[in-house]
């Protein structure tokens, strides 16, 4: 008969304060031989793991597995995660432990970490009792004050849940959150949220429900700001605004979109109402697409500004398309790939709001003014 979760709770706080463990010796003996059977092979017939340094990841980027006798992050991880990685495995955040659901019912689960706890010191177990909400029961009893992992330990079950999940994107360093128990990290151009354990992470809008902002478009609009003024001045082609400049905008464009053409021809509109237009260069398809010779041309001009103003009103150059400045724009097709482009124009306000489409220059005014 299966113990309600409310019960179980309240066996293990009065064990955990009593200083008992949860489980019986039977259960760890049906435990010791269950982790034979399928742990073993990977994680040791002591669950001291198999490599030195399981930290560092293996030639093809994921992890080895770890040890799972209390010296490495098993105990960070409350019973509900522990039993969740056995029954699923670690493909559904890039790992490549496989799943036991279909072959190890709860109760053989319970057992595995049965045995895998017995290895564990006794204030390693107090702590992952804490940290798994059991420091204290009903009667208002309490464990002692058990440390915390340290902040580097957290980093560093957050980096390597990461790594696993982007591959070769660039990733941030994660940082608080407004919600407790949750950072934030940039993972390309995108806000990831991620559990302080390094366990969970999700993606999505955080609303504050009170104030009604969205939280995370305006930490994007922060990102794109900074990459976008990374780009530099000198490597864009820069059309200023006519009298005092009142505004900046960043315009990722492609020669041969027709929208990017309709924009262009309002150019002068913008600059005579103060606007700076700064163009970034995105070539649609790639190398392969129909505007990239044409961008290469013009970056390569020793007039940008003019031959701009040729290609993109359909007066194709006779320029070259090879020297230095030709491989700005190939790194502009890069930096719209990782602000998640869709297609040109692609406008950004000055402060990181990206406009995904064409706008006519008295929208665009109101939307900068």
């Amino acid at each position: 008969m299966r113990i309600p979760i409310t019960i179980a709770a309240l066996v293990l706080a009065t064990a955990a304060q009593a200083g008992e463990r949860w489980y019986s010796q039977a259960q760890v003996d049906k435990g010791r031989k269950l982790f034979a059977e399928n742990c073993a092979g990977c994680h040791g017939d002591q669950a001291q793991g198999l490599v030195a340094d399981w930290k560092k990841p293996l030639a093809n980027g994921s992890y080895p597995p770890p040890p799972l006798n209390g010296t490495a992050h098993a105990w960070h991880h409350p019973m509900a995660v522990l039993k969740r990685q056995i029954r699923v495995g670690g493909k559904p955040v890039g790992g490549v432990m496989p799943a036991f659901g279909d072959k190890l019912g709860d109760a053989d689960m319970d057992a595995i970490i049965a045995y895998i706890q017995s290895k564990w010191p006794d204030n390693i177990y107090a702590a992952w009792s804490e940290r798994s909400g059991l420091s204290k029961t009903p009667g208002g009893g309490a464990l002692p004050a058990i440390q915390s992992p340290p902040a580097k330990e957290k980093a560093d079950d957050q980096l390597r849940f990461l790594r696993r999940l982007a591959g070769d994107k660039p990733i941030g360093k994660p940082a608080p959150s407004p919600v407790k128990g949750i950072d934030q990290v940039t993972l390309d151009a995108n806000t990831l949220y991620i559990t302080q354990d390094g366990q969970y992470a999700f993606v999505g809008n955080l609303i504050d429900l009170k104030s009604g902002r969205n939280l995370t478009a305006e930490a994007q609009k922060k990102v794109a700001r900074k990459l976008l003024d990374a780009f530099g001045d000198a490597n864009k082609v820069i059309f200023r605004a006519k009298g005092k400049e009142k505004a900046v905008i960043d315009v990722l464009t492609d020669t041969s979109c027709p929208y990017c053409r309709k924009l262009h021809a309002e150019v002068p509109k913008l600059q005579q109402a103060g606007v700076t237009v700064r163009y970034i260069p995105y070539p649609r398809g790639g190398a392969q697409g129909p505007g990239y010779d044409g961008l290469r041309r013009v970056w390569c001009a020793a007039d940008p500004a003019h031959a701009m103003t040729e290609e993109i009103l359909g007066q194709e150059g006779k320029g070259r398309t090879n020297c230095s400045r030709a491989a700005l724009v190939d790194e502009g097709y890069r930096l719209g790939n990782r602000l998640g482009i869709q297609g040109t124009p692609t406008i950004f306000l000055p402060d990181g709001t990206k406009i995904g489409g064409y706008l006519p220059a008295d929208q665009l005014l109101e939307r900068v003014q």
